[in-house]
């Protein structure tokens, strides 16, 4: 810092649990407008993800191989999602390589809601693919939207923070989205048996308008 004497002067007078969540709850208040709107965006975006992870496989198994449980096409089914989630791993380290010149042409913003976009429209095309190979286009949608998600809410938070408290900032942008994914987490674990034996498309379903929500958001 320039001033050190006056560092070490407002670090000390803030010292304490209480002075840390009166901190805290004061820097959450007086956010910038563009991480009020980025974490609106992430509130959106985590629980399609969840809802994804935990029935995509059961749903691909049931609706797309038709099969129940207990088969060896259930079997075969499960299998063959767990191939296309490997797959969308494979696009997002793809497509990561060619998302800051996408965001120097055509902005950070716009950049991310394409690729949420794009990731929607995957998760949506689910419901009506027959043939299980077209699952591998689905999935290169999420697979955009993957690796737009782990790098442009953090990169567009860096362009409107203040140097001076970005290090908190970026930690309460982790606590915000953190808290809206773990408070999504248990109740999608407790419909997890309801959902997977009864409409695990449906549930997923869900997810997929998540997603669609937060590009738009």
């Amino acid at each position: 810092p320039a001033d050190l004497d006056a560092f070490r002067k407002k670090h000390a007078d803030n010292k304490g649990i209480g002075a840390a969540l009166k901190e805290i709850f004061s820097s959450i208040g007086s956010m910038p407008k563009t991480m009020k709107q980025v974490a609106l965006v992430q509130f959106f975006t985590w629980p399609g993800l969840f809802l994804m992870w935990f029935y995509y496989s059961v749903a691909v198994a049931r609706n797309v191989f038709g099969a129940e449980d207990g088969t060896q096409a259930y079997t075969e089914g499960i299998e063959f999602a767990g191939l296309t989630l490997a797959y969308y791993n494979l696009i997002t380290f793809l497509f990561a390589l060619a998302l800051p010149w996408l965001a120097s042409k055509l902005s950070m913003k716009v950049t991310h809601a394409l690729c949420l976009t794009a990731g929607g429209l995957g998760l949506i095309s689910v419901k009506f693919v027959g043939d299980p190979n077209m699952l591998f286009l689905s999935m290169t949608g999420v697979g955009i939207a993957w690796a737009s998600i782990l790098s442009m809410p953090y990169a567009m938070l860096g362009n409107s923070l203040p140097k001076e408290k970005s290090g908190h900032l970026y930690g309460h942008f982790q606590l915000l989205y953190c808290a809206a994914r773990d408070h999504c987490q248990p109740r999608f674990r407790l419909g997890n048996g309801i959902c997977s034996r009864q409409r695990p498309l449906g549930c997923s379903n869900v997810g997929r308008s998540a997603h669609a929500i937060g590009s738009r958001t």
